[in-house]
């Protein structure tokens, strides 16, 4: 079995549609009832995603080279610290399972990692693709983390758990909620920057790892990122009503090609302005203001990790339901390239 270097710019038409396909058919596995997502929109994220991440592709072809049997990619955030995870994955066509194209794969990810120094990696699998999920197992990963991708029907938001959320916060300081659409304001970004970490370093152990820098630069290039594909987003905030502090901050997006779908994306509260409601009250705002933002609304998805104890319980009682639950799995390089 040949093993080769993919690349999405490099790809022929064919080769792209091929990759295209492979990538599509394994998102339906997972989300059946997801819209489908376009190759440009595809090929926009990838391109984007380069300017933040380091990474590696190879795949395997059928007998003719007509069709992606099989991809894994190796990955790495370029700003992050030295104990920042390195993840890896792979992808094999739910027709060609069992044949050992994912072995295969796995072999080029050990020797890669093994080349670059990278003492350990990460892999995260979906129970709704439980052969994934034993593939991996067979390696002697460790499983490190659960987490949760969520469901909300808007239809079923309970309007007086809203009623009351919008009462909050409780004590002071005093709040306005303002809001954001696309992109940050550039007078405010060092700002928000400051704020994600904060939060970050308060959640330090959600994380596994530490060391992170958020900077301003980051934050926009995580920014295009996630409006590629010509997505929308909409920020609401919470600010301190003398001072205009940023407080909290939930955000939403979707595609206007996908609008049913809203991604409910970070929602976080300065660790000295918790417990006082301020996450609750930026949530009901965001039901709120969703209809007139995205009028093609129905669902709202967000994934949230299992340890998030506060966040999960606040998406409990506004209603959200588990969809599907993903594993992070960590696994020392030297033990991949001597098991694989």
């Amino acid at each position: 079995m040949k093993i080769v270097p993919f690349s999405p710019s490099a790809a022929t038409p064919d080769q792209l549609d091929s990759w295209y396909n492979l990538k599509r058919d394994l998102r339906l596995e997972i989300l059946p009832d997801e819209p489908v997502f376009s190759k440009d929109t595809l090929l926009e994220r990838v391109q984007s995603m380069k300017t933040i991440q380091e990474s590696q592709r190879w795949c395997t072809w059928s007998d003719d080279c007509s069709t992606m049997t099989g991809l894994a990619g190796i990955y790495r955030n370029m700003e992050g610290s030295e104990s920042e995870p390195v993840w890896f994955y792979i992808e094999v066509d739910r027709n060609c399972r069992g044949k050992g194209i994912g072995g295969a794969l796995l072999e080029t990810v050990a020797a890669t990692a093994l080349e670059k120094g990278w003492e350990s990696l990460q892999i995260r699998t979906m129970d709704r693709s439980p052969s994934g999920e034993q593939f991996i197992d067979k390696t002697g990963a460790e499983r490190i983390q659960n987490s949760y991708m969520n469901n909300l029907e808007l239809n079923n938001i309970d309007q007086d758990l809203i009623d009351r959320w919008l009462q909050f916060p409780h004590g002071n300081p005093r709040i306005t909620i303002r809001e954001w659409k696309s992109f940050f304001p550039e007078e405010r970004i060092q700002e928000i920057s400051d704020f994600y970490q904060t939060v970050y370093e308060a959640g330090r152990e959600q994380h596994g790892h530490s060391g992170f820098i958020i900077s301003p630069e980051r934050v926009r290039k995580g920014e295009k990122v996630a409006l590629t594909g010509n997505r929308k987003r909409h920020v609401i905030y919470a600010a301190d009503k003398e001072t205009d502090r940023l407080l909290g901050l939930t955000e939403t997006s979707w595609s206007n090609s996908e609008s049913a779908v809203v991604s409910q994306g970070y929602t976080a509260v300065l660790p000295a302005a918790r417990g006082r409601g301020i996450a609750r009250r930026l949530k009901a705002e965001m039901i709120l203001k969703l209809p007139s933002c995205n009028p093609g609304a129905r669902f709202i998805r967000t994934g949230n990790a299992g340890n998030n104890h506060t966040i999960l319980k606040i998406n409990t009682e506004l209603g959200f339901s588990r969809l599907l639950t993903s594993t992070v799995w960590k696994i020392n390089t030297a033990d991949l390239v001597q098991n694989s």
